[in-house]
């Protein structure tokens, strides 16, 4: 369903949501306790005093819960932030109840029984509209009806929120006298309670129509017994205001049953998650330095994920004694398929540089490959060099990559416009031109994932001049001291935004071939 999925969306990525809310629900407790103590139950009748006991009671179940989550708060899924708020709205309902029985009767008092009665129906309404989004995720329930169904009890939320404020100009629900007393307007205060009986209407139906395994179904109808049950015990009665308790009771009771079995998949898969980054780290080179016994160059790498897994890879191996072969790559997807993908293109880039091909001729081999098999339409951008030890000559290609940046000897960084052919994996027809840098000892190689200059903070892009800075004002650095360098300029400047993007570079020195 489409506002569920929304409401995922943004609390999933808000990690300070469920910090925040349990420092409301703390602040409900303490207020409630102040109003209770203020009046201390004075002239207050029994049945008020009973309703008070169970919403005090709910607001502290609530708060423990909240507790136990809130140190993993980071890694908590948007099922546990939606929970979470839903637990909130339930505790300031609650609360609002609370001080509309405490300050009833007491004249001096009279606007402000007035503003929070207007408070609890309008707040009751969001808090019956936002258990229907519970159960209905609950459910994973989805098609027309359920369409339908959201759209009704979106209006009747936006309805019962007008009605309720209307109440201020003109008696709909409630009126206060000059005494401070609430009263009902019992003619049509009935329309206050359309939304809670839609809610219970629209969850059952949304029960029955669910593909989800009928134990769930039972579950969750039986829980939404409770509150049908306290309405019923209540009578609809001002002072027994067993409703919305009873409502927060079922909503501890479907987690525990339905979404606690959601964290226990959700647990496995992060397991999975943690599984497949080790394989993909262990499928790149990270032994550094990578060739002690090689005094011609040096090589450096470092790819840091935007999620568990990547799909930017790098890769550095010997063709024979005088060849190296250097690998960038950046996959066009992310997450485990990406990584899969990435796997698979980085074995065939090497097996193909290793038989003795050049890197326009690897690139259209491996091209070949992938497109023979490709029906996720995957892609992904390589930048392939191969360099001659012997000589000093680095020829490459370029598939769609980011272009290579190229410190000469004497010289600073600089970046190389490369011909670039089409990304690997769209065209089977593709063809790859293949070019030729002289470097001398001393000289040095940047490649490069479009995550590096396109890292993000609210000032905007991280960009190529900045990262052209930060490379000449290591230029005299170890490629690792240059990497670690990025890295760092990166980190200050994205600050705590989230990696938007996989930063994936890889720096070579060459050190001259012992005869120069």
């Amino acid at each position: 369903m489409a506002l569920n999925s929304k409401l995922s969306s943004f609390l999933n990525k808000r990690t300070w949501i469920i910090p925040t809310l349990f420092a409301i629900i703390c602040f409900l407790i303490v207020a409630d306790i102040v109003i209770i103590e203020l009046r201390q139950f004075k002239d207050v009748p029994t049945y008020f005093a009973f309703s008070i006991g169970g919403e005090l009671c709910a607001l502290f179940v609530a708060m423990m819960m909240t507790l136990s989550i809130v140190p993993a708060y980071k890694r908590q899924s948007g099922y546990i932030r939606i929970f979470v708020t839903l637990i909130t709205i339930g505790c300031v309902q609650m609360f609002l109840d609370t001080a509309q029985m405490m300050i009833d009767g007491i004249a001096e008092l009279a606007m402000l029984n007035k503003v929070v009665s207007i408070f609890v129906f309008s707040n009751g309404a969001m808090y019956s509209f936002f258990f229907w989004l519970y159960a209905t995720l609950a459910l994973r329930s989805e098609g027309k009806t359920i369409g339908v169904l959201n759209a009704v009890a979106s209006s009747l939320l936006l309805g019962s929120v007008i009605l309720a404020f209307v109440n201020f100009f003109y008696p709909i629900y409630f009126t206060i006298d000059a005494a401070g007393v609430y009263h009902r307007v019992y003619e049509t205060w009935w329309m206050s309670q359309i939304s809670i009986v839609f809610t219970a209407a629209s969850v059952i139906t949304a029960i029955i129509l669910s593909k989800e395994p009928i134990k769930k179904k039972i579950v969750i109808a039986a829980f939404m017994g409770i509150p049908v049950f306290a309405i019923s015990a209540g009578g609809f009665n001002y002072g027994v205001s067993l409703t919305y308790t009873s409502m927060m009771v079922s909503i501890v009771l479907i987690y525990a049953f339905i979404f606690s079995d959601k964290e226990k998949d959700l647990y496995s898969t992060n397991k999975e998650l943690t599984l497949a980054t080790d394989i993909q780290q262990h499928m790149l080179p990270s032994i550094f330095p990578a060739f002690p016994e090689r005094k011609e160059f040096d090589v450096y790498a470092t790819m840091n994920a935007a999620k568990e897994v990547g799909g930017d890879f790098y890769d550095f191996f010997l063709i024979d004694d005088n060849h190296i072969g250097l690998v960038i790559a950046d996959v066009s997807d992310k997450g485990v398929p990406a990584a899969l993908f990435m796997m698979a293109s980085k074995i065939m880039v090497q097996n193909y540089a290793m038989l003795g091909q050049s890197p326009a001729q690897v690139l259209t081999s491996v091209n070949k490959q992938i497109c023979l098999n490709n029906q996720d339409e995957m892609f992904v951008t390589v930048w392939l060099g191969i360099f001659d030890l012997k000589t000093g000559i680095l020829k490459a290609a370029n598939a769609g990559h980011e272009k290579p940046v190229i410190k000469q000897a004497d010289g600073q960084f600089e970046i190389l416009n490369d011909k670039h052919g089409f990304v690997v994996g769209w065209n089977k027809d593709a063809v790859y031109t293949e070019y030729q840098v002289k470097l001398k000892k001393g000289s040095k190689i940047f490649v490069y994932t479009d995550g590096v200059p396109e890292a993000t903070s609210s000032e905007g892009q991280f960009g190529f001049e900045k990262m052209m800075d930060v490379l000449n004002q290591n230029q005299e650095k170890a490629p690792d001291e240059i990497l670690k360098a990025m890295q760092e300029e990166i980190n200050n400047f994205v600050g705590k935004k989230d990696q938007f993007d996989d930063i994936t570079m890889l720096c070579f020195e060459y050190k001259g071939c012992g005869n120069e």
